[in-house]
């Protein structure tokens, strides 16, 4: 059947942007350009589909592929987020998986199938660990006009058991001070102390030195805590601070290691002794066990871990 507009001689007027036909009084779209009531209301859905779709209606931007939101993402969050590295891993892997397509037309089903993919290879706590970072990337977009919204909204994180926190015993906790050197040993006292964790610890600077105690900033966030700190912990941190100003650095430019590098070292050094599932973030969780069982309310111990 031809699709063909209704003459002017059978349209009587017209009404709220619908012709009004003289055959029938039915009132069907103009812009459907046919009489056929049926074939009409098919042409105005599809329409309708189309414009939800980003297929037509207002003249579209130029789609935003993955790997372009994904490079501006990462460059967004490293300038307040030192973990960073972290993110771009996470959505590189994500990109393999899907494929570089524009990011509109990502849907809650590619996201599943990227958790499943990933929960055969890893635990689905780091499943967790990893979504949580692509829901920043799909909000950002949401928030810089690429989406309408974030296709994540229906995902949900694996449901995981509490796993019992890995704390180190008074006999593995001296073997580790024993056998660690440099920065490696001071960074540990100052966890076991001070609690920061290990991009805040990293982030420390001769400013943030007090009398009698530190400032730790959360990386992530910006927020400062101060926390108590003892006179020999306090001494050595000065002795080692750079004439830039960070506490703990590497090589001549006077800034800090990378934290991943740091991470590898604490389980080489853990793995050498015999210890096994210890790493910087264990002195964290031990810091704050001995606290409690000092004495320290659980209070104070949230509030000095941040």
């Amino acid at each position: 059947m031809a699709l063909t507009g209704p003459r002017s001689s059978d349209v009587e007027h017209l009404r709220d942007g619908r012709a009004v036909l003289k055959s029938g009084k039915q009132h069907h779209r103009l812009s459907t350009r046919t009489a056929n009531r049926a074939l009409a209301q098919a042409l105005a859905e599809k329409h309708h589909i189309a414009v939800l779709e980003g297929r037509a209606g207002l003249r579209q931007a130029k789609p935003v592929l993955l790997s372009v939101h994904i490079t501006a993402y990462v460059a967004h969050t490293a300038k307040t987020n030192r973990s960073s590295y972290k993110d771009q891993a996470v959505l590189d892997r994500l990109r393999d998986s899907m494929g570089d397509r524009p990011i509109a037309e990502i849907s809650a089903f590619h996201i599943e199938r990227w958790k499943r993919e990933r929960a055969d290879i890893v635990s689905r706590s780091t499943v967790n660990r990893e979504l949580n970072i692509v829901r920043g990337c799909f909000s950002r977009a949401v928030d810089w006009g690429h989406l309408s919204a974030s296709p994540l909204r229906t995902v949900r994180s694996y449901r995981v058991d509490d796993a019992r926190l890995r704390v180190c015993s008074p006999e593995e906790k001296k073997t580790i001070l024993d056998a660690a050197t440099g920065d490696l040993r001071l960074l540990a006292r100052l966890t076991l102390e001070s609690l920061p964790r290990l991009s805040e610890a990293l982030n420390l600077r001769r400013d943030d030195i007090g009398p009698a105690s530190i400032t730790i900033v959360r990386s992530k966030s910006g927020k400062a805590r101060r926390v108590p700190v003892t006179p020999e912990l306090r001494a050595d941190l000065l002795t080692r601070c750079h004439a830039k100003g960070f506490i703990f650095v590497v090589g001549n430019e006077g800034q800090p290691p990378q934290a991943a590098a740091i991470c590898v070292a604490f389980a080489r050094l853990a793995s050498s002794l015999g210890l096994n599932g210890i790493a910087h973030h264990t002195f964290r969780h031990t810091g704050a066990t001995v606290m409690v069982a000092n004495g320290v309310s659980l209070r104070a111990d949230q509030v000095i871990g941040g």
